[in-house]
């Protein structure tokens, strides 16, 4: 007995003194930070659509990359090995915005065939349509996954219910195309970006705009937005090149980042909203130091305009993706974390 309890207590010493020898785990040392970000390289290149990508999400559990293209598909791809998993023509026309739900069951489409349409990520069977009737840009979940933020080409901004496949509301404000859409994280509150030069915020209750931003007295296309993980700034990506930041609440503008050589055209935070990343018209991909202005890395890999970017879930990765405007170009997504 003796030998036994002498084993088991050895035992218990080295297993105590290996924990406290071990590393951090692979992922934790494999985020991305301000401190490590001009680290980061190109990790894998996905290849297989026909025409420029204009859209791209990470699913909620990290696995799985989506895509929409001009080529009128949607691909899904593993997000580990790069190894194309299914491709869906759901749309008759290019694909411009593509949004996961919340729980990661479904997977949100709009295009310029006038329709939002949802599909079982699993499956790929179709669970509804909504029609718009008009060129559709954008489309954003809200997060307790309910409802779904449209922008259009007429200047409208649709409001659908997922449960029911209704029409909920056909918001007016704009005067243009709406590009972007984006939800708070909290869900009381989601924007609009224009051709009009203006954000709009809108109340998600009362369906209100509570606050305009404007980005400038002429034409300067809103392409892209997305908040902050606490929900406090909106970042825009313009056509005359800055990632515009905000604070909605405040009715404030903070210094932008003078980006691109161009116009920006994808914007993303990452996980812990320590990093924005942003994709343009220069075929550049670039990470920054949002609290201090700072440009962290500037990534060249593409050949063409880089249209989207979207942050793993973790944080280790982000994934763009790029085509001509007219014709095929680099037609890839790209994944970047560090090596």
């Amino acid at each position: 007995m003796n030998t036994i309890l002498q084993w088991l207590t050895a035992a218990t010493f080295l297993v105590a003194l290996m924990s406290l020898s071990l590393p951090a785990t692979a992922q934790e040392s494999l985020v991305i930070t301000p401190e490590n970000a001009d680290q980061v390289v190109q990790l894998l290149e996905l290849d297989g659509h026909e025409a420029a990508i204009y859209t791209v999400a990470w699913s909620p559990d990290g696995k799985t990359i989506a895509s929409g293209s001009q080529d009128s598909t949607i691909r899904l791809w593993n997000a580990e090995t790069g190894e194309l998993i299914r491709i869906w023509e759901a749309h008759d026309d290019a694909v411009w915005g593509i949004a996961w739900s919340p729980d990661g069951r479904l997977l949100a489409s709009s295009s310029r065939d006038g329709t939002v349409r949802l599909l079982e990520s699993e499956s790929g069977e179709e669970r509804a349509v909504f029609q718009t009737n008009a060129w559709t840009f954008s489309v954003a979940w809200s997060p307790d996954g309910t409802r779904i933020a449209s922008g259009t080409n007429i200047g409208k901004v649709y409001l659908f219910d997922v449960e029911n496949g209704e029409t909920l509301a056909k918001l007016t404000g704009h005067h243009r195309e709406i590009i972007a859409t984006a939800w708070t994280p909290d869900g009381s509150q989601f924007a609009s970006g224009s051709i009009d030069s203006t954000v709009r915020v809108w109340d998600a209750e009362t369906l209100e705009t509570v606050a305009e931003l404007v980005v400038a007295n002429r034409r300067n296309d809103v392409n892209g937005l997305a908040w902050s993980p606490d929900g406090t700034l909106l970042a825009a990506a313009t056509q005359d090149g800055p990632i515009r930041l905000w604070k909605p609440a405040l009715n404030e503008e903070a210094d932008p980042l003078s980006t691109h050589f161009g116009w920006a055209r994808g914007v993303a935070w990452s996980p812990d909203g320590s990093l924005l990343a942003s994709t343009g018209g220069d075929r550049r991909v670039r990470v920054w130091n949002p609290a201090s202005g700072e440009s962290l890395v500037t990534l060249t890999a593409h050949e063409s305009l880089v249209w989207a970017v979207a942050w793993s879930p973790d944080g280790t990765r982000f994934v763009t993706g790029s085509g001509e405007y007219q014709g095929q170009g680099d037609t890839t997504l790209r994944v970047w974390g560090l090596p």
